[in-house]
């Protein structure tokens, strides 16, 4: 799987760690985790739009994660695939066996991932709404832990621990009150933001899980302060802000076995997968200045830097339109199957297959969905595209199929593992 063979920093650096995604070379071959995926097109004529993941990706990019982590902490560490960005069976049962935990956030995803693989001491319960029957069923399941988000759930969580005999492992969610450089409706960690329990609230919970010994076990804090990361300074103040806290609470009688610094590392959308290393090393060099001395466990919960590289989404121009105001490459695939680009105004790469000669042109590239927002890519060049060529919309993996819905009837979007075909 293109894993690294050193725990050396510096070696880490000299070359890609794990299996590429989507390439296009300069003489127009398309290849995916090292495979013709323009052959493959070519020779299927696949008739329907479908998403294609490689668990060979995934597999590596997560293993070359944690080495990079284990090279830069000498702490225990442990990892938690954040199943929001992809829920699919096989790709839970790959991580599962390479001996991944799993984070989730309901009581459907808790059970998926049982049902896939991972054992329930694997599992962290995040989530901001959890239910009387999610929390009931997660300590009937004895998971690993549950992340607490607000006072009221933790008194929820220990009456109904208490009425079932059952001891709860929980870590407080601490809001840190940093600003992260991302879009706002994946930031998570400013006051605005309806996740996590403030500082000035800190000391009722704190009297409260003190107060409560024999139903709930304190595990420490855990942090999330937004997803698609790429400068890592506001999450070096929030841990910094995390350990005084901590510190104030030790000097209580509150003692953290670990702390749970969340995911969201990022990928460069626009960029080469060399920049995601450099990202990955800058996340590492962060944790382990801010990190050094902390005594515990570290608790990780990555999603997107695993799986987004894994996923491309194959469709089909439908029509060439041109317009005297603007071009258009109609697609037979739209927000209903990928909404991000709608949702959060994200950037995709299209990759026209096959390529050709002539005079470049710039189209939108729009699908079929009745909404003006069905927008999947503007101002993008092509040269002398045609009906019927396909359109691979790369960096799919997370947050794609997990987002698909069924608006205008438009049909399931299968997700098929490349290595099956």
């Amino acid at each position: 799987m293109g894993l690294m063979k050193t725990d050396s920093a510096s070696q880490v650096k000299s070359e890609l760690p794990w299996d590429p995604g989507l390439k296009i070379s300069a003489t127009g071959q398309m290849s995916f985790a090292g495979r013709d995926l323009g052959d493959y097109l070519t020779q299927s004529q696949p008739p329907r739009p479908f998403y294609l993941l490689s668990l060979q990706i995934v597999g590596s990019r997560a293993l070359a994660y944690r080495q990079v982590l284990e090279s830069h902490l000498k702490q225990k560490l442990h990892f938690h695939f954040a199943m929001k960005s992809n829920n699919h069976p096989r790709l839970l049962q790959t991580l599962a066996k390479a001996g991944f935990g799993v984070d989730v956030v309901s009581g459907g995803e808790m059970k998926h991932a049982t049902q896939n693989g991972f054992a329930p001491h694997q599992v962290v319960f995040s989530g901001v709404a959890k239910s009387r029957i999610e929390i009931q069923e997660a300590l009937q399941a004895d998971v690993g832990q549950l992340n607490i988000e607000s006072l009221p759930e933790l008194v929820r969580v220990t009456e109904i621990a208490a009425r079932m005999g059952r001891q709860a492992r929980i870590a407080i969610r601490f809001n840190p009150e940093v600003r992260a450089e991302t879009h706002p409706y994946i930031a998570t960690g400013f006051r605005e933001n309806k996740f996590g329990v403030d500082r000035l609230d800190f000391p009722a919970l704190r009297e409260w899980i003190l107060a409560h010994p024999k139903v709930l076990q304190y595990q420490g804090l855990s942090l999330h302060i937004g997803s698609q990361l790429l400068d890592f300074s506001a999450l070096g103040e929030a841990i910094e802000k995390s350990l005084k806290l901590e510190e104030e609470n030790r000097a209580h009688g509150l003692i953290a076995k670990s702390i749970d610094v969340g995911g969201g590392v990022g990928i460069h959308y626009k960029g080469d997968e060399a920049e995601d290393l450099n990202t990955l090393m800058a996340y590492a060099e962060t944790l382990q200045r801010t990190l050094a001395h902390f005594p515990g466990e570290i608790h990780f919960e990555p999603g997107r830097f695993w799986t987004a590289r894994a996923g491309v989404l194959v469709s089909r121009v439908e029509y060439v339109k041109r317009t005297p105001y603007k071009n258009f490459l109609v697609s037979n695939v739209g927000m209903n199957a990928l909404l991000r680009p709608m949702l959060y105004q994200a950037y995709h790469r299209i990759e026209i297959y096959p390529r050709r000669e002539g005079a470049s042109e710039v189209f939108d590239v729009v699908g079929p969905v009745c909404e003006s927002s069905d927008v999947l890519g503007t101002l993008r060049e092509y040269r002398a595209p045609q009906e019927n060529d396909f359109l691979c919309i790369c960096e799919a993996g997370a947050y794609g199929a997990v987002l698909a819905s069924g608006y205008n009837l438009l049909g399931v979007v299968p997700e098929l593992i490349w290595e099956d075909l």
